[in-house]
C-alpha cells in the first residue's frame, strides 16, 4: 500500500512538472532571461527524471543496457542544472555582498 502511494506521488509529480513546463512555455518568454532559461531547464530535468522513475515503477521496460544509457543521459541534467543554480546564487546574491577583504557586507 505504501509503495503504491509512493508510486502514485511520483506519477503525479511527473505530470505536474510537465504541466509547469508546458504552461511556462506557452505563457512566458522564458528564453529571454537567464532566470527563465534556468527555471525551464531545471523543471524539464525534474520532469524527465520523474518520468523515468514512473516508467521504471510501472513497467518492466526499465532493464538492459539501453535503459542505463537513457538514465545516464537524463540524470546528467541534474548536477548540471544544480551547478548552474549554485553559480547563479553565488554570482547574483553572494558575490555582490562581498567586500574586497572577503567579509560580507551587513545590511
Amino acid at each position: 500500500m505504501i509503495q503504491a502511494i509512493g508510486t502514485a506521488l511520483v506519477v503525479v509529480s511527473a505530470v505536474l512538472a510537465w504541466a509547469v513546463c508546458a504552461l511556462y512555455h506557452l505563457s512566458a518568454r522564458w528564453w529571454e532571461s537567464e532566470a527563465g532559461r534556468h527555471l525551464m531547464t531545471f523543471t524539464a530535468v525534474l520532469a524527465l527524471v520523474l518520468t523515468l522513475w514512473t516508467v521504471g515503477a510501472l513497467t518492466a521496460a526499465a532493464h538492459g543496457r539501453w535503459w542505463e544509457i537513457v538514465r545516464l543521459v537524463a540524470f546528467t541534467g541534474v548536477p548540471a542544472s544544480l551547478a548552474w543554480r549554485l553559480w547563479m546564487v553565488f554570482r547574483l546574491q553572494i558575490r555582490p555582498g562581498l567586500r574586497r577583504n572577503g567579509e560580507r557586507e551587513r545590511r
